[in-house]
């Protein structure tokens, strides 16, 4: 592909609704540009046809689900419209999202949204890979889940999504923004990339660095926001962005792995003393 390519996870927030699909069109197998996706139907329908067959069985299903009450039976409901529900283009459906109400898609200039989309792909747990322009209905499968006659959902998509991502990150700058659940599923091995780049967030707190628990998904949201506006294909434009939370870059903690063409940059924010 070239150029640069922002990598996203789907979302556990998702809004309600959208529109019916094409007659014709299965809602569940939401097509790219050039279905760009074809070698990912199989695994699709594989997935769709489990996850209809485990609540069709009714065990277990709160830890396939990783919800309970009301929470279960909308997964259910939601589960059981897969192949006829609605569709909202994958930005929209993830809009609710915590790192997708940071990146706040909606509200970028147009330039910068067309870019936004033209060089983003989404690594969701059900479809496998995604364009953020792609119709996908309502659905509930999280990428740590292990489905009853599949395995763990990760694994599963690791030999399935790794060759079509890696075509679109050959020669690229590749903004890696996903959580270690979703890169377990992207086999990269060995690198195609020009640069991979991650972004690490730690609190100091007396002279002591932890990793950041809590707030991650949002700076991940305000980061790809910022990467479609102004950095793209270059990385060291990061110097530039106000993140939010008092996070600064520490040039000094850049990690530059020469084998893997891969760098890590590390943003630190001054906590209290306890």
């Amino acid at each position: 592909m070239g150029g640069y390519l922002i990598v996203l996870p789907s979302s556990e927030g998702k809004q309600p609704g959208g529109k019916l699909p094409p007659p014709g069109r299965a809602a569940h197998l939401p097509p790219g540009p050039g279905e760009r996706w074809s070698g990912l139907q199989e695994g699709r329908e594989r997935l769709v046809g489990a996850l209809e067959a485990a609540a069709a069985e009714g065990e277990g299903l709160e830890r396939l689900f990783g919800v309970a009450g009301r929470h279960l039976a909308a997964a259910l409901d939601a589960t059981a419209c897969l192949r006829t529900g609605p569709v909202l283009p994958a930005a929209a459906r993830y809009a609710p999202g915590v790192l997708y109400a940071a990146l706040g898609a909606a509200s970028m200039p147009a330039a910068e949204r067309r870019a936004l989309y033209a060089h983003t792909v989404i690594v969701s747990g059900l479809f496998g890979l995604l364009a953020p322009a792609d119709p996908v209905p309502m659905y509930k499968l999280r990428m740590e889940a292990a489905l009853p006659g599949v395995g763990p959902v990760a694994a599963f998509w690791r030999p399935r999504l790794s060759p079509a991502l890696n075509r679109l990150a050959e020669e690229a700058v590749v903004w890696d923004l996903l959580p270690e659940a979703h890169r377990r599923a992207w086999d990269t091995a060995p690198p195609v990339w020009r640069t991979a780049v991650q972004v690490r967030f730690e609190e100091e707190r007396a002279g002591v660095r932890r990793g950041l628990s809590h707030g991650v998904k949002a700076l991940r949201g305000a980061l790809a926001r910022f990467v479609a506006a102004y950095a793209r294909a270059q990385p060291a434009r990061l110097a530039e962005w106000a993140a939010p939370g008092g996070f600064r870059l520490d040039a000094a903690a850049t990690r530059w792995d020469a084998a893997r063409r891969e760098v890590v940059y590390t943003f630190v924010r001054e906590v209290e003393p306890l």
